[in-house]
């Protein structure tokens, strides 16, 4: 916690644009921001509710859109297609060369992948978008949708992903997680949602103007917290 200032909810914030830092948040935000920068694909794998994509949204937005990098963020569902997916990523990509392409000139990109595990299993078991992201991670490129199918190879990308535990229709082929490094994501203890709460509780009292609440009150903050939790 001595690595990052102490946190204050910044005046007029919405309650859904508060982000309370957490020893779990921190940890999981230095592992991810070294990994990217040394250009790892990193995959998050958590519950619902850890704040993985939150996480990964808060790292790319403060280091990764500079001079020296972009990054493109898209979510899976389970209607997600192939096409789709290399549609929105082929479109966000400038050409270096004949068969070559990339980010602007100068840049490398982080391609944000949230819901990993969501597209549905096609007859033979396969998700068809895992399947096309995958055959970049073996050969860095897919082959073009229209005009001559040619191989377009995309360079100076590294990926990113966030996804819920795996389990039944929730698993997504081996093939394509050797390719990542893999953090998980662990439920907020205790003394952490204590904090998150507490920080939340503090900003409430503060920052309403409707009411003004009596100290009486506001020293039930603790117990408020803990019997919430």
């Amino acid at each position: 916690m001595k690595t990052v200032p102490p946190y204050e909810v910044p005046v007029g914030a919405e309650y859904s644009a508060v982000i309370v830092p957490t020893i779990d948040s921190i940890r999981t935000n230095s592992l991810l921001q070294q990994l990217l920068l040394c250009r790892k694909h990193t995959l998050l794998c958590g519950p619902t509710g850890t704040g993985k994509s939150i996480s990964v949204m808060n790292q790319l937005n403060a280091q990764f859109q500079n001079e020296e990098w972009t990054f493109l963020s898209l979510a899976f569902s389970a209607q997600t297609s192939a096409n789709q997916t290399q549609n929105i990523i082929d479109g966000s990509m400038d050409r270096r060369r004949k068969g070559v392409w990339g980010p602007k000139l100068g840049k490398s990109a982080i391609i944000f992948v949230d819901d990993l595990n969501m597209p549905k299993k096609e007859q033979y078991g396969a998700q068809p978008p895992i399947e096309l992201l995958r055959q970049w991670m073996d050969y860095e490129g897919w082959y073009e949708l229209d005009g001559e199918k040619e191989f377009r190879k995309t360079v100076s990308v590294t990926y990113c992903a966030a996804m819920q535990p795996p389990g039944g229709q929730k698993t997504i082929t081996n093939r394509y997680v050797r390719h990542y490094n893999i953090i998980y994501v662990e439920p907020y203890s205790d003394e952490s949602l204590k904090t998150i709460f507490g920080s939340v509780m503090d900003w409430m009292f503060l920052s309403q103007t409707k009411f003004v609440y009596s100290t009486s009150v506001k020293s039930q903050k603790e117990n408020i917290v803990v019997a919430t939790i």
